[in-house]
């Protein structure tokens, strides 16, 4: 549907610069009024397709929006993270400590944050508690 509605565009962009082309070779003396009747007939035709491409990307959207996440059948269901099982391990889990006040013992998030690579504020007010902008640098490691 995307492809026949760009090609009609692609059309409309040819037959607008045939008129030009006339136009400016006649100057003016041209009207092009079967090029403008083909230019009408395409618009027309582009109206009707990015209808019927908006109605199923509609469709489309709904039926995506009932699959949900897909998760291995052993994952625990329950409502919070509280209950979620560690499989497996790999290496060694390091002793330290986080304090989340002096440079080596902080968290991530707070690293980034004294980097200037994340907006915490506004990322919370467009998307909610969890939510987060990526800047600067950040968004180059993501």
């Amino acid at each position: 549907m995307r492809y026949d509605v760009d090609n009609l565009r692609k059309d409309l962009g040819v037959i607008s610069k045939t008129v030009a082309q006339k136009m400016k070779e006649s100057k003016g003396a041209d009207k092009c009024e079967e090029e403008k009747a083909q230019a009408n007939a395409v618009k027309e035709r582009i109206e009707q397709a990015e209808k019927q491409l908006e109605e199923v990307e509609i469709e489309r959207t709904k039926k995506l929006n009932t699959i949900g996440n897909l998760v291995w059948s052993d994952v625990p269901i329950s409502k919070d993270e509280a209950n979620n099982v560690v499989v497996n391990k790999w290496g060694e889990i390091p002793d330290l400590k986080v304090d989340g006040k002096t440079l080596g013992h902080l968290h991530h998030h707070e690293i980034m944050q004294c980097l200037d690579m994340v907006e915490f504020e506004r990322g919370q007010k467009i998307a909610g508690h969890r939510g987060y902008f990526l800047k600067g640098v950040g968004v180059l490691l993501n």
